[in-house]
């Protein structure tokens, strides 16, 4: 349980008593997502089991870490070294600030802050590591890309071997074309638990020799893509987001109705269940529902911050 094995942990939300838009207006750097909340929950759970989610003795890179709270959590789960990365602006105001109110905590751990904006083109400074980390990476479809450019830097020039990242549906179409990438790429994808993936970088006979089309993209010569071909899953996935689309898009709805039918859609499930260890443990660190971005509060946001 994380507040027995470090029973000091803390994480501040600089968020916490400001509006929405000052305090994050991309809802992003300066929040502890509830999604955070589980993940570091499962890491310290999983601590020495030998299992998917154990990260004891491991390199940890952990790419948008915002407050830290999973670059944290690796910390107290025996991990030997952990890289919190994020902008600038985010490590110097929020992150370095959690890892120095954990500084008097015995870990054994290198612990660590460095700015890394993706797709990470200069990820080398970082060093070697097991594992890259993630909570709550896309929002939109846009950030796929840039997500997938970090994780191939980061696998060539920093040795990643695995990708352990929860990401709540937001966006279904863009959560179906990262794992459509993935799989295109040989890379496997194994769910631990709702919105939880881990997923193997270890690179596959195909990858190790390349093929003329990895030839060319190294040349810098253009390739063609057809861009009817899309797996089952994909083309299924498109289809529902399409219907989704045209329900919210309906003529009879006002502006503000679609927005918040928008948001209300991609709330992360299973509130109720997150370990109240977690939140023992960060009680100094309001933990945000995600219908706050409504200005609402959820049902269940009080007892999650309790």
């Amino acid at each position: 349980m994380l507040h027995q094995r470090a029973p000091s942990l803390s994480a501040t939300n600089p968020s916490e008593g400001l509006d929405q838009e000052e305090a994050d207006p991309l809802n992003t750097g300066v929040t502890v997502w509830p999604s955070s909340a589980e993940l570091a929950s499962r890491l310290i759970d999983e601590s020495g089991s030998g299992g998917l989610l154990d990260v004891s003795g491991k390199r940890v890179i952990e790419l948008g870490s915002g407050c830290g709270l999973g670059g944290l959590a690796c910390a107290a789960a025996d991990a030997s070294k952990v890289t919190l990365t994020d902008l600038p602006e985010v490590l110097n105001d929020v992150t370095k600030r959690n890892i120095g109110a954990n500084s008097v905590l015995t870990w054994t751990c290198d612990l660590q802050a460095k700015p890394l904006a993706w797709p990470g083109e200069d990820s080398a400074e970082l060093g070697d590591c097991d594992v890259v980390l993630g909570a709550d990476l896309i929002y939109r479809e846009a950030d796929v890309d840039l997500l997938l450019a970090a994780i191939r830097n980061l696998m060539k020039q920093n040795n990643a071997r695995k990708f352990i990242w929860m990401q709540p549906s937001r966006d279904p179409i863009a959560n179906a074309k990262a794992m459509h990438c993935f799989k295109e790429n040989h890379h496997s994808v194994t769910t631990v638990g709702p919105d939880l993936y881990v997923v193997d970088l270890t690179p596959s006979s195909d990858q190790e020799h390349p093929t003329a089309n990895d030839e060319s993209e190294a040349q810098g010569t253009p390739v063609a893509v057809s861009e009817e071909v899309h797996s089952a899953d994909e083309s299924e996935a498109v289809k529902q987001g399409a219907k989704r689309s045209r329900e919210v898009t309906s003529e009879d709805d006002t502006e503000p109705t679609k927005r918040s039918r928008t948001r209300r859609a991609s709330v992360y499930p299973g509130m109720e269940s997150y370990n109240a260890a977690v939140f023992t443990a960060f009680e100094g660190c309001a933990v945000r529902s995600d219908d706050d971005v409504d200005g609402e509060k959820s049902p269940t946001s009080e007892n999650a911050s309790d």
